[in-house]
């Protein structure tokens, strides 16, 4: 999206950051002329992160094998298959 002359010198002045804008956006509920980020929207964001870091905690360590576009088999390898699965692949 383009930025008015007007815009830049407002952003400079209320310390906005261009991605801030993308945020907003991204995030915020739309409006007749704009977008506004809310306190609801904010709540909602996080718990969806608060949810996905859990999520990421709890598959810490699991091997998920696919052949091309096919799911193979998954598994918690130990820590010597871990090693090995990783210096095969830095070898390719």
């Amino acid at each position: 999206m383009k930025h008015s002359k007007h815009a830049l010198v407002r952003m400079q002045q209320r310390s906005f950051k261009t991605n801030d804008l993308d945020v907003v956006m991204q995030y915020g509920t739309e409006s007749k002329d704009g977008y506004i980020l809310r306190k609801k929207d904010v709540a909602r964001i996080e718990g969806q992160l608060r949810t996905m870091i859990s999520t990421l905690h709890r598959l810490e360590g699991k091997y998920v094998v696919a052949a091309e576009d096919t799911f193979v088999t998954c598994y918690h390898p130990t820590a010597s298959r871990q090693k090995q699965i990783l210096r095969d692949y830095q070898c390719k």
